[in-house]
């Protein structure tokens, strides 16, 4: 029986959140841009910080617990999102019309919902799962996947499974590489998901710089669609694999990097700030925030 101390979790949720929070700010400034940034610790940061539906939907999910108890279904997170919930662009719009039409979850995320159904939507949401369950990835993957299974399917469904498993893990485990081994218990061989990831850390293994991998990520799973989930699961894993456990580092790989940027720098930056806790975060990159 593993034990953790009540600042210990305080202050691993307070860093992955303190991350969750800067990250989509700084990333959601050029989201959607394909393009290889130039941005440097003096120049990240946005004159305003926007809302961030990232942090809203999982505040929700919050909410759920309170309201319905740890039993939750797929139903009971889709009846919350339908109540509380007015955010009908992309996926998030599918499944609202879906679920308005009798198609319960997981129909919900697959059903007429072709383009989207393999993007970010989910696998930004993963943070609530890990930090409630910690040490238990398990419980974690499980709820994701209850999650996820709203508004997409299979490699995204998996991505946040993939996620909330680490975050669950990272409370007691501290090595980034370890953490990855233990998401990859979640995805499944064959799956191109698993494809990307090992990829990346056969990159890194390789030596190659977090350009090339990043080269290597975009020639194989690349997509017209900016938030589609593979090639941004990958560029998330090499900021994070490159940082160094450099808080500061790691979220300007994952802004540099390009595509779907609120969501990489904001998972890579939660995934971390976990790791290091909210008390070895750098000032420069919290204080912005103003809590």
């Amino acid at each position: 029986m593993r034990q953790l101390d009540y600042w210990t979790y305080y202050d691993k949720v307070y860093g992955g959140w303190l991350g969750k929070s800067v990250g989509g700010a700084v990333g959601a400034q050029v989201e959607g841009q394909k393009r290889l940034h130039s941005f440097t610790e003096e120049t990240a940061f946005p004159e305003r910080w926007p809302p961030n539906d990232d942090l809203d939907l999982q505040v929700l999910w919050l909410h759920a617990i309170y309201e319905r108890g740890l039993a939750l279904t797929s139903r009971d997170l889709a009846e919350e999102w339908w109540e509380h919930c007015w955010y009908d662009f992309n996926e998030y719009g599918r499944f609202l019309k879906n679920f308005a039409r009798g198609i319960d979850p997981p129909a919900s995320g697959w059903f007429d919902n072709e383009y989207f159904r393999e993007s970010m939507g989910s696998p930004i949401r993963s943070e609530v799962w890990g930090f409630i369950f910690p040490g238990r990835p398990d419980l974690a993957a499980a709820y994701a996947e209850r999650d996820a299974s709203l508004d997409h399917w299979r490699d995204s469904v998996w991505a946040e499974q993939f996620y909330a498993a680490i975050e669950a893990a990272a409370f007691f485990e501290g090595d980034l590489r370890r953490l990855v081994e233990v998401g990859l218990r979640y995805v499944p061989p064959g799956s191109r998901l698993r494809a990307v990831i090992e990829l990346v850390l056969s990159c890194r293994d390789r030596g190659l710089s977090w350009q090339e991998a990043r080269v290597e990520v975009l020639r194989r799973f690349g997509s017209p669609d900016a938030t589609s989930v593979h090639q941004n699961v990958g560029l998330t894993l090499i900021a994070l694999l490159w940082g160094d456990y450099d808080f500061g580092r790691t979220a300007l790989i994952a802004l540099n990097s390009g595509y779907d940027t609120d969501c990489t720098v904001a998972t890579a930056a939660a995934i971390l700030g976990e790791v290091l806790g909210a008390s070895r975060l750098p000032r420069r990159w919290v204080e912005p925030l103003q809590d």
